[in-house]
């Protein structure tokens, strides 16, 4: 469960809606971990998903990966193996 919900919700684009079309929500844990949950009917086509981001890699679903290792200046380089790895231990 997390410590701290921080959440907005809004009618930003449809004001003959009688519910609102934006919400977000910020969610902090105790061990420094944070999730967001943004649900939006204004998404113009983007792809809608749901995505988990961890320590090395992100999963989403639809299916998709992602994995990078850190380099010294901070910026990211592509981890192919990772991404293989999981791919191949999904089961999908």
């Amino acid at each position: 469960m997390p410590d701290t919900v921080q959440a907005v919700m809004s009618n930003g684009l449809h004001p003959n809606s009688e519910v609102e079309d934006l919400s977000v929500a910020h969610l902090s844990y105790s061990n420094g971990s944070m999730a967001q949950i943004t649900c939006s009917v204004n998404h113009h086509g983007e792809e809608q998903q749901i995505v988990f981001h961890g320590e090395k890699a992100r999963v989403s679903a639809p299916w998709k990966i992602s994995a990078s290792t850190q380099l010294e200046n901070g910026f990211p380089e592509s981890n192919t193996e990772l991404e293989q790895k999981i791919d191949k231990s999904s089961n999908c």
